[in-house]
């Protein structure tokens, strides 16, 4: 494939194509072991979070629970240094206390050169696609990643 071509499929393929319609996301009010079980089961590196009425209100990703865990060593349940009961543990933190408030997004008809230099710009790893004001989908490095390899 030529520089032209590429170049082209970059600038034709969309976040529409790029996208994974079915997201899971997580409740503000999950407490943060939920959060980590849930990125484990469906080997992911980040979620949306959402409000009580299923609106996206921030991003926590893996590195948001690595962070918390390495300013608060004795937060998570399997590091415990004693066995003190009025430490404060990953249960008494939920997913809304850790999360970034900060949601990126793309349009859904950005093209993927859009995508990756918003990606870029921002030092994120996954941007919410939206049309017309309405949360359509999710788009990951990943996912831009995997149709290079497929030949974009």
């Amino acid at each position: 494939m030529t520089t032209h071509e590429t170049k082209s499929a970059w600038d034709t393929l969309t976040a529409r194509e790029l996208m994974q319609t079915e997201i899971v996301a997580i409740s503000a009010r999950a407490p943060l072991t939920d959060v980590e079980k849930l990125l484990g089961e469906h080997r992911i590196g980040g979620v949306p979070v959402t409000n009580e009425a299923g609106q996206v209100v921030g991003v926590l990703s893996m590195r948001d629970l690595v962070e918390h865990w390495a300013d608060n060593p004795d937060s998570h349940p399997n590091q415990r240094a004693d066995n003190d009961a009025t430490s404060e543990t990953d249960a008494d933190y939920v997913a809304g206390d850790i999360m970034n408030d900060e949601v990126f997004t793309v349009d859904a008809n950005a093209t993927a050169r859009e995508v990756a230099r918003e990606m870029t710009q921002r030092h994120v790893h996954r941007l919410l696609v939206k049309d017309h004001d309405k949360h359509v989908g999710l788009v990951t490095a990943f996912d831009i990643l995997q149709h290079v390899v497929d030949g974009v």
